[in-house]
């Protein structure tokens, strides 16, 4: 009984040990507002507050092993009803900060600074490391409670202003006004970055109840599988055909691609019919059209070169741009919206929710109907997964009201109104084919009828999934339709409505979404495009690609499956992309040109079977390297982790020396040749990697088997510019008197990611593997067999003796066969 006694008292000493330590974690990251100031753990974040901005509801406390979180929702009070509040935030007081801020109308890009002047229009998240060792805060401008008004940070320009940072908060039209706005930022603080982002977004998700979380939602199984799009391939030109032979020579080279997306260029669209003054119709005109033939082009090349030596890299408000929107609105807008008709999509409408003539029905040239092709790819090629590409408002300029297929849902034309922190990132908006020639759009209440009129087609035909394009434009052309974010709402409403009718599984892929009007609508869906796209012949962007998509998903990883977009295995930087994907977490999709491929790499992302070994989380910097420039500063190699089911695995990139230029809005090289650089990296870079016995063993895709590291040890290497390294770390069991641990099948580029599982019974290490080739494992002494069966049956089809060599360090090596109709196998350790 005394002992007992004692047991009871021990343990509320410790209960009360524990509670007293968790209050004074909270307490280091407590938020408080007050005299203007917002305090983070006793520490001024924001001096100087503007009158109007007030700390407003406090949301429940986080805490977890690793960090604790708190977070805070500030409200604001204006002195009049507007449509539009610009107020200061105060001066910024961190030691340095990284946000996630839109530098086109659809795309996000990191910056990194100290200055509060020096944020970025348009920022949509910010991170700061404080000056306290250890702690950070997440600014997240939010959406209001009444889904009305989008919030967003900017930092100020007027000299004398150079820490203060300003929030925006606009509706984006004139009748939707207010004075008062609840929770309009919402503030996080904790010890970890990582911790501050999810509770950021987890408490916001909590707070509007309009999107929920990526572990709160389904992932589409077609991002485990390895896919082709069309897109770089045939762009706009796409046909059947082609697409049989790109799915067809990928099969050939024993990478299949189980996932197909069929982007733009199967609907049916058309530009605008010119006015009868303006058809050939008109002697007149014919006749002057004829005179100016000569003439014509000399024209159109002086207004081009004027434009792009004196407009296109130019600041906005400067003369030259003045000059030329003035020339647009009152001479030559026409013309530039008559040249777009001939050059590009985007003045396009959809007619029809038909697919256009290539993929409508079997004709002469020998092009199949949509639902035939769907069938031929499924059946012949055994493709999962069809999906095809629509904009979210049909087509790049809407739907044509005048046609018939498409007059029901009452569409008007609309020209675009965009937010002004938009036009500052890009002045062209002013001038671009949304503005010229307009958009169709589809009234809120219709919309719900035209996404399941157009997604029952490509339901009928076979079709699984959508792409869905255009999703930030919509909030332009919300003005007078309840405003930006209540139009943009009431899409993503309908859009997932419809998609969880006829598309089962969640197959969704958001697209050119980067506006948080956007962003916080994704209630279902869970794959959102991380980055701008794979531009292949544009060098400077290569490098400039990863970073965004790796910084990008610090912020959009919490909200959903980061895509990190096609790119091309036989290519200059097919490598490094190859590499970044294979530890991004996101699907893996290529878009070849029907047989241009390298297969050697390919071979090292995809199974046999057509799987990839996607680790399980989104790919984020690295804690040492959140807060560098590692595109400008000549020193900081890029540092990626992630997570697989049972390893951890950090990327190392080499990508100085070239940045995307906000000023004249241009990927450029810094410098003729990017510097080399060193990158140390150590098991605690994975922040929730760990080992039973505190030890990893260390392996490098290109540089082989380091050791067995502690976890705080570091492994150097020097990186040549657009070089990189795949680090692995595999935890260390002890078995009976063995020391094990496998690192998986090296001739992946995600090697731990072919390791399901392990457990450790009897002196026996089991490991459940999937896949085919090399296999290491570290072993100080020698297993006395090692047994290969099938996975998951209750009678193994196989039990295959695997012969083992031991190399240099105790590695040892095993080659797991391909077996037919199994690629997920058990391998036995006997010990």
């Amino acid at each position: 009984m005394p002992a007992v006694e004692e047991e009871r008292d021990m343990s509320m000493v410790i209960a009360k040990d524990s509670k007293c330590r968790e209050e004074e974690r909270v307490e280091d990251v407590a938020i408080l507002f007050q005299d203007g100031n917002l305090l983070v753990g006793g520490e001024i974040v924001l001096e100087g507050v503007q009158n109007g901005i007030h700390g407003g509801k406090e949301t429940p406390r986080f805490s977890s092993t690793r960090a604790t979180s708190c977070s805070m929702l500030l409200d604001l009070s204006a002195e009049a009803s507007q449509a539009q509040h610009e107020h200061s935030l105060g001066r910024l007081h961190v030691q340095r900060w990284m946000s996630n801020s839109r530098y086109k109308l659809w795309w996000m890009m990191p910056a990194w600074g100290c200055r509060g002047s020096d944020v970025p229009p348009e920022t949509q998240m910010l991170v700061c490391e404080l000056h306290q060792i250890g702690k950070y805060v997440v600014f997240l401008p939010m959406i209001d409670s009444g889904n009305e008004f989008r919030s967003s940070l900017l930092g100020a320009k007027e000299k004398g202003r150079e820490q203060e940072v300003m929030l925006r908060v606009e509706s984006n039209c004139e009748i939707i006004a207010a004075q008062e706005i609840a929770g309009v930022l919402l503030v996080s603080a904790s010890t970890s970055p990582f911790e501050a982002i999810s509770a950021a977004v987890r408490h916001a998700s909590a707070y509007l109840g309009t999107f929920c979380t990526r572990d709160q939602k389904v992932v589409p199984p077609s991002v485990d599988l390895f896919g082709w799009c069309t897109w770089d391939a045939f762009y706009s030109s796409v046909d059947a055909q082609g697409i049989e032979l790109g799915i067809a020579s990928l099969e050939k080279g024993n990478c299949p691609a189980k996932c197909l997306i069929i982007d733009d260029g199967w609907q049916s669209t058309a530009a605008d019919r010119m006015p009868r003054s303006f058809t050939r119709k008109n002697y007149l005109l014919h006749l002057y059209l004829a005179v100016v033939n000569l003439f014509w082009t000399l024209w159109a090349f002086a207004i081009a070169g004027w434009y792009l030596i004196f407009v296109h890299f130019s600041r906005k408000g400067s003369i030259s741009m003045r000059i030329w929107e003035y020339m647009v609105n009152n001479f030559i807008g026409n013309w530039i919206k008559m040249e777009m008709d001939k050059r590009c999509d985007f003045t396009k409408r959809l007619t029809s929710p038909l697919a256009n003539q290539k993929f409508r029905s079997c004709d002469a040239a020998g092009n199949s109907g949509l639902a035939d092709l769907v069938a031929t790819v499924k059946g012949k090629y055994d493709v999962k997964y069809v999906y095809c590409w629509h904009a979210m408002t049909g087509y790049w300029g809407g739907v044509c009201p005048n046609s018939k297929d498409m007059a029901s849902f009452g569409a008007q034309l609309k020209k675009t109104k965009h937010y002004p922190g938009v036009e500052e990132v890009e002045p062209f908006t002013n001038w671009d084919a949304f503005k010229l020639a307009g958009v169709g759009v589809i009234p809120p209440d219709r919309i719900s009828d035209f996404y399941m009129c157009l997604h029952d087609g490509l339901k009928k035909a076979g079709v699984d999934g959508v792409k869905v394009d255009v999703q930030a434009l919509v909030g332009a052309l919300g003005y007078g339709l309840g405003g930006g974010p209540q139009l943009t709402y009431a899409y993503h409403k309908a859009l997932e409505k419809s998609v969880a009718r006829h598309f089962p599984g969640n197959h969704l892929i958001n697209c050119m979404c980067h506006s948080n009007e956007n962003l916080f609508r994704y209630a279902e869906t869970n794959v959102v495009r991380a980055s701008d796209d794979f531009y292949p012949k544009d060098r400077a962007s290569h490098t400039v690609h990863i970073v965004n998509v790796v910084y990008n998903s610090f912020f959009l990883g919490e909200i959903a499956v980061p895509d990190w977009d096609m790119f091309h295995s036989q290519h200059e930087a097919g490598c490094l992309h190859a590499a970044a994907r294979a530890i991004g977490g996101c699907s893996v999709y290529v878009s070849d040109k029907p047989g241009q491929h390298d297969f050697d790499l390919l071979s090292k992302l995809v199974l046999p079977d057509g799987r990839i070994l996607r680790a399980k989380l989104p790919g984020r910097p690295t804690r040492d390297c959140l807060f560098h420039d590692v595109q400008r500063d000549g020193k900081t190699a890029l540092k990626v982790w992630n997570l697989n089911a049972v390893t951890g695995v950090v990327g190392a990139f080499n990508v100085q020396g070239v940045f995307y230029n906000r000023f004249i809005r241009k990927h450029v090289f810094q410098w003729r040749r990017a510097e080399n650089v060193t990158a140390h990296i150590s098991p605690t870079d994975i922040e929730q990697l760990e080992s039973p016995t505190g030890r990893f063993a260390c392996y490098q895709f290109n540089g082989g088997f380091c050791g067995l590291l502690g976890a705080d040890s570091k492994v150097r290497i020097e990186l040549g510019p657009k070089d990189w390294e795949l680090v692995h770390f595999s935890p260390v069991w002890q078995v009976n008197a063995a020391i094990v641990s496998p690192i998986g099948l090296v001739n992946m580029l995600n090697s731990g990611g072919s390791i399901c599982k392990v457990e450790e019974k009897s002196g026996c290490f089991s490991i459940v593997l999937q896949g085919s080739g090399r296999f290491l494992c570290y072993c100080d002494s020698i297993p006395s067999s090692c047994i290969l069966t099938q996975y998951g049956a209750q009678d193994s089809t196989y039990s295959i003796h695997l012969k083992h060599k031991v190399l240099d360090g105790d590695l040892l090596e095993l080659f797991v066969p391909a077996i037919d109709g199994s690629l997920t196998h058990q391998l036995h350790l006997h010990f």
